[in-house]
């Protein structure tokens, strides 16, 4: 039976929160189901089946725009981190190494280093899939004008090793403040110069860990760390997380009303016939 580490820190990762829970659980499925170099031949029917739900693709896609790179045509995913996390630096003189080694050489995943370096035609070129069990017929129309939104939204370069959209510099400034945003880019413009290192997406990058490096570096500074926003997974509110949704635990105030009066009803009954 394999053994792999699990990233237990993913659930304070802002992209993993705003997750639903089928998605979580596609997740764990396809990091436990991808190969020992990170990579998972697509199966729909088999995750919808352990999963125990539909998956409509346009939603999956959506939700891990930035965590996966396709391969053949979309028959295959390249989980972007999963060969960091589980091997840190490859080495070829070690025999647990050499298998994902080899399967990534295969796709040209790796540079001259064993680093994990992603082909430029995998970067830019638009991305095909195979379409999922439960997703049906496509209107061919239904994506027209798309291009033309995201085109509004310009990649731009903020040092010299990172990149990213307008919209994401926002997000990001928004979230951290403007020095502390200065700060992570920073963190990571010097951490890709000095090992070659690319990512699909810089903004995904900085949420995945260069946020965690930087209220560590607050910490050993004696600064206060600003408390991260939660969001609830069930109704999409602020302040609180899927499992204190009081809508979802409480539900309809009116119908609990009535259940409690029932069971007290229940309970007078019952004592009048003793």
């Amino acid at each position: 039976m394999a053994k792999r580490f699990t990233d237990t820190e993913k659930w304070k990762r802002v992209w993993f929160m705003e997750l639903s829970p089928v998605h979580k659980c596609l997740w764990s499925f396809i990091l436990d189901n991808c190969s020992t170099g990170g990579i998972w031949e697509v199966n729909w029917k088999s995750a919808e089946f352990h999963i125990g739900a539909k998956l409509p693709l346009e939603a999956v896609r959506e939700a891990f725009s930035k965590q996966f790179v396709e391969l053949d045509g979309g028959k295959r995913w390249f989980i972007m981190d999963f060969v960091n996390f589980q091997y840190g630096a490859l080495n070829q003189n070690n025999p647990a190494h050499k298998g994902a080694i080899k399967e990534l050489q295969r796709y040209s995943l790796l540079d001259d280093e064993l680093s994990i370096s992603l082909p430029t035609n995998l970067l830019e070129a638009p991305s095909k899939h195979l379409p999922s069990p439960s997703e049906g017929t496509k209107d061919k129309g239904k994506d027209k004008g798309k291009g033309k939104e995201e085109a509004k939204d310009k990649i731009e370069r903020v040092s010299e090793f990172v990149s990213m959209s307008t919209g994401e510099i926002g997000k990001l400034t928004e979230m951290l403040g403007e020095k502390r945003y200065r700060r992570a880019v920073e963190i990571l413009d010097n951490y890709k110069g000095a090992n070659g290192k690319r990512y699909k997406s810089d903004y995904r990058a900085i949420l995945n860990w260069v946020v965690g490096r930087l209220e560590e570096e607050e910490a050993k500074k004696g600064k206060p760390v600003p408390k991260r926003a939660s969001y609830c997974d069930k109704c999409g509110e602020e302040g609180h997380q899927g499992y204190k949704c009081p809508k979802v635990r409480y539900g309809d105030p009116n119908k609990a009303a009535e259940g409690i009066r029932s069971v007290i009803e229940s309970l007078k009954l019952q004592g009048g016939e003793q």
